[in-house]
Parts: structure tokens; sequence; C-alpha cells
């Protein structure tokens, strides 16, 4: 499953507030946990394991645009998000399955700016392995990495979006709890492309988060 992703320029992002708390930094040190999954920070052999799940073209389809399938495009995002994930609390992290500690996901959380109504704004993002579909891992993961944002980053509203063919993943969006939103065409793509329309939903912070406002 493959879904979500905004690899245009991501994580530039408004200041944070000053409230944040300080055990932020620890716990995006020590990463994010689930029942069965472990979202972190990038270790050594990350980028290998990324760039052989996306050498799939089950898991690379609707990615095409963004060259996830090449090993460049790998480590320009493991070297942002080693700045930014202990910095502001957000960027991709690597989800390891916890019993097997296979590396299973790319997740993101980032701060997303292009040309398209209700951006720049949050949005939550995942690549899954082909053969860890169908599981529940996609949700599993998102849920808890928007619970952080909503409950640690104070987050007022997270969005996500992906191709508007992409039903698999329009089903985890809808399973979050997000509502849609609008559909648009995703800037840098050709009027003709069958990639071109996306569909973006969204979740409000239940919390009403103090975050800059997208």
């Amino acid at each position: 499953m493959a879904a979500a992703m905004s690899l245009t320029p991501f994580m530039h992002s408004p200041p944070l507030p000053q409230d944040i708390p300080l055990t932020m930094s620890e716990l995006v040190l020590n990463g994010i946990k689930t029942e069965r999954l472990h979202l972190r920070q990038w270790n050594d052999g990350d980028i290998d394991a990324i760039h052989s799940i996306m050498q799939d073209p089950n898991v690379n389809y609707y990615l095409q645009k963004y060259q996830l399938n090449l090993r460049p495009t790998i480590e320009a995002i493991a070297a942002k998000s080693e700045l930014t994930l202990p910095e502001k609390g957000y960027g991709y992290f690597v989800c390891v399955h916890k019993e097997t500690k296979a590396v299973i996901s790319l997740m993101g959380l980032n701060y997303t700016e292009i040309e398209a109504q209700y951006f720049p704004c949050y949005t939550v993002s995942w690549v899954l392995k082909k053969d860890c579909w169908g599981k529940g891992y996609a949700k599993e993961a998102a849920t808890a990495l928007m619970e952080y944002g909503f409950n640690t980053l104070q987050i007022p509203e997270i969005f996500s979006c992906t191709t508007w063919n992409n039903k698999a993943s329009e089903k985890v969006m809808q399973s979050l709890k997000m509502e849609y939103k609008t559909s648009f065409n995703f800037p840098g793509f050709e009027q003709d492309d069958i990639f071109c329309n996306h569909i973006l939903y969204v979740k409000n912070n239940p919390r009403n988060g103090r975050f800059n406002k997208c």
C-alpha cells in the first residue's frame, strides 16, 4: 500500500509555539511505539531497506512522479529527516515491525508547502511494504503519528492526500476518521496525467491545538 506521499518541498515550518513540551525531543529520539510497530529515526541500513521496498512496482505505482525508487531521493529524505525530527519533532519516520525487527514502512508527518487550496499544511503519509498490506499496519502507525502530532506538537488539523484512484489508501484515511475535504490537481503533474488529480482528507485536533494554523 502506497499512500499520501507529498514529496514536493516539505518541512519548511512555521515557528514552533513556546509551550511545546520539553519531552518532545526525547520522545522523537526514543520513537513512537504501538502494539506491533516502532516509528523511529533513521539508522544505518534504513536507506537500503526503504530503497528495496520502493523497487516493487506495486508499491511505487501511485508514487512514480516522486522518484522514490531512486536511491538519491531516499538519501535526501533521510538526510532532511535526521535534522528535522530532533529539532522540529516531525519528518519521515522509519517504521519497524517490533517482533521481526524488519523495516516495513516509511511514515511521514510533515509541513507540506505546495500551491494548492488548504496548503501549506501538516500532512500524514505512508508507504508500506507489499507483503504487509491488508494487516492494519498503515492505520496503526498513522493513528499513533496523528496522536503525537495532536497531543505533543499541538497541531490543530492534519491532512492527508493521495491520487483519486488510490482506493486502498483512501479507505485508510476514512478508517482514521478523517473527512473528505476536496479534490485538486497536484502541482507538477501534466493535466492529462492519470495521477494528476488528488483527493484531500483532514482530521481536526480534538484538543483544539494551539499550533499556528496552516
